[in-house]
């Protein structure tokens, strides 16, 4: 109950600075298994920043996108798509990071649909990705996931 009060309280936090900042509220919902405000809030920030060029800022929203669209099965497909174009984004514009998220994303999302090949291929990118970067959070994230696929 105590982590739930604190997730509350940031997501007030985050409502307070959404006009600015929409991507970060959309990642609050998404943490909160809120996914149809996410991928609403996900969406506005991605077209508002599409608006003002901000094309990593995008790519942030289409992985939020993405990873609340991934918590539902009959989005599966639209959560693939948000994933190709995020790491596509990543890719061109060297966001080394985000990338190793979306291929985390996509090792979560094909191991729950049972598709265990493409989620080892992801997650063991993902994997060396994070090691290479030194994000011990993330790895560790990774390992938990490649353990689970076992």
């Amino acid at each position: 109950m105590r982590c739930r009060g604190r997730v509350d309280a940031g997501l007030a936090l985050l409502e307070e600075v959404k006009e600015r900042r929409p991507v970060f509220l959309a990642e609050g919902y998404r943490a909160a298994h809120r996914t149809h405000e996410a991928r609403v809030t996900a969406l506005r920030a991605s077209d508002e920043a599409r608006q003002r060029g901000e094309k990593a800022v995008v790519a942030q929203a289409s992985l939020v996108f993405a990873g609340a669209a991934a918590l539902e099965p009959a989005a599966t497909n639209e959560a693939l798509e948000a994933y190709r174009d995020a790491s596509d984004t990543a890719t061109r514009l060297g966001m080394r990071p985000l990338l190793a998220h979306c291929y985390l994303g996509l090792g979560r999302l094909y191991r729950r649909t049972s598709e265990q090949r493409k989620a080892r291929e992801h997650l063991t990118t993902a994997l060396s990705m994070y090691r290479e970067m030194n994000m011990r959070f993330w790895l560790a994230q990774a390992e938990t996931e490649t353990i689970e696929l076992k």
